[in-house]
């Protein structure tokens, strides 16, 4: 974009006649700039931007191994690992763990009981407590030895009951999974996305994108040519709009191989 007055909300440049110290700045201008509270009269534009992207949460890496490690203090964020899980927990206030355990309730059929912290050792070491009931019987399972797929839950029902992030990124969601919760839990995202968060979400699942709006899928794949990584809207694409008739989204893609996806993707870009 042309440099103009009209169109640039900040502008740097150097010359003859600007002298700036000698500065070794590895980050961006923004980062070092910018102050969200001292400009927030003089640069609105820039203070909203980069109030958005501190507020970004990425938690593509989410690994199970690290979820069952104990964490000290309490945490307002889930790292991107989620290594540590049980401070961030422990960290929701009253409200949020209501939140919290009635989506898990409601997710996995109303077995669990509680999900709780249990801090030992003198330095402050905690850990997650999750109690399942069947009929009388109580069980308390510590997350050392919780499943795959049940720290991912807690991860991502712990995620949605949290005030934090604008813009959340999870990756392969049906990652330890079982298929029969996808619904439950894509309703659950669905719900974040309506309370000013905007959710990236990605999966190889065609069973999850059973539940997902047609609208909010968006297919990646490498150009043959360069390779480059193409997104695409795919149920724009009158080969596949007319199968939605009597198809689930996630039906038709199981049903084309990827070379006949993309073909119809080169044949609408071209």
């Amino acid at each position: 974009m042309e440099y103009t007055e009209k169109n640039t909300i900040l502008h740097s440049a150097t010359g003859e006649d600007v002298i700036y110290p000698p500065l070794s700045i590895p980050s961006s201008a923004m980062k070092i700039l910018i102050d969200v509270k001292k400009d927030r009269n003089n640069f609105p534009e820039l203070v909203a931007l980069k109030s958005f992207l501190i507020n970004v949460r990425s938690y593509e890496l989410l690994t199970p191994e690290h979820m069952r490690m104990s964490s000290r203090g309490s945490e307002k964020n889930l790292s991107i690992s989620g290594k540590n899980l049980p401070g961030f927990i422990k960290n929701m206030s009253a409200a949020q763990q209501e939140d919290f355990l009635e989506k898990l309730k409601r997710l996995l059929g109303g077995q669990i009981e509680s999900v709780s912290t249990e801090t030992n050792g003198k330095p402050g070491w905690t850990f997650v407590n999750v109690e399942e009931k069947y009929g009388n019987h109580i069980y308390k399972i510590s997350s050392r030895h919780l499943s795959d797929g049940m720290l991912r839950l807690l991860a991502f029902v712990g995620i949605s009951a949290s005030d934090n992030g604008c813009l959340i990124m999870l990756d392969e969601i049906e990652n330890g999974i079982n298929s029969s919760y996808a619904e439950d839990l894509i309703d659950i995202f669905k719900a974040m996305s309506q309370n000013e968060k905007q959710l990236i979400l990605t999966t190889h699942s065609v069973v999850f994108l059973d539940f997902v709006d047609k609208d909010d899928i968006i297919y990646l794949y490498r150009s043959e040519e360069d390779g480059r990584t193409i997104a695409k809207k795919i149920f724009e694409l009158p080969e596949l709009i007319e199968r939605l008739e009597y198809m689930y989204p996630g039906e038709i893609i199981y049903n084309l191989d990827n070379q006949r996806l993309i073909d119809f993707c080169m044949q609408k870009i071209k």
